[in-house]
């Protein structure tokens, strides 16, 4: 029996008793009516006492119905309260453990972003290296020609061609170590590959995307 169904029984067994005891009522008034006659009428005296003493056991049967949907009410109540309790109790725990996903997928998050810039630290270092090395490697080449130049030049050439030529290698090295210095400072400080034109890079792409 559903609650609904429940509250129907419980305003019809409420009608019947309304209507037993007005029955009642009426045959007690109706019994008040025989006892004050002269003579008393004893054959309807004994029936609306016979009717009378039926109503109580009904009235009586009444109650106990009543009673007992009174308590199946309270325990459906009960149910219901449990059920719902339950419920509350439920969705903390799914609010709880959506907490606890979105701490996890934070952490993730915060872990590949990490990684990713270990990577890209990494690979700055890497291509800084070379272009490092590339220097360094070009600066040895004009050595080695200058060196040479100098050392077959005093032999077959005037000594202002050799001089000339000594200048001329030590401002290509100069030239070279400026380039590369000013190279490194118009590079992006995260991406090696990225230049700043007027700007940071990396703020650049964070607002494009």
């Amino acid at each position: 029996m559903t609650l609904p169904d429940l509250k129907h029984s419980h305003s019809q067994i409420i009608h019947s008793i309304r209507n037993t005891q007005n029955t009642e009522t009426y045959l007690y008034q109706r019994l008040k009516q025989i006892m004050q006659k002269n003579p008393v009428d004893e054959d309807e005296k004994r029936k609306i006492l016979s009717h009378i003493k039926e109503l109580q056991v009904t009235r009586e049967t009444q109650f106990d119905i009543l009673q007992q949907l009174f308590q199946k009410h309270n325990g459906m109540l009960n149910a219901e309260k449990e059920e719902i309790g339950n419920s509350i109790e439920m969705i903390d725990v799914v609010n709880d453990e959506l907490k606890f996903m979105k701490e996890e997928l934070k952490d993730l998050k915060y872990n590949h972003m990490k990684k990713k810039r270990e990577v890209e630290i990494e690979r700055y270092e890497q291509l800084k290296y070379a272009g490092m090395l590339k220097t360094v490697k070009f600066i040895a080449y004009v050595l080695g020609f200058s060196l040479i130049f100098h050392l077959v030049g005093k032999q077959f050439l005037p000594g202002s061609v050799v001089r000339w030529g000594t200048a001329v290698t030590i401002i290509i090295i100069l030239l070279r170590i400026i380039y590369f210095v000013y190279d490194m400072y118009r590079r992006d400080n995260i991406y090696y590959d990225k230049y700043n034109f007027g700007g940071n890079y990396t703020q650049m792409k964070e607002k494009t995307q």
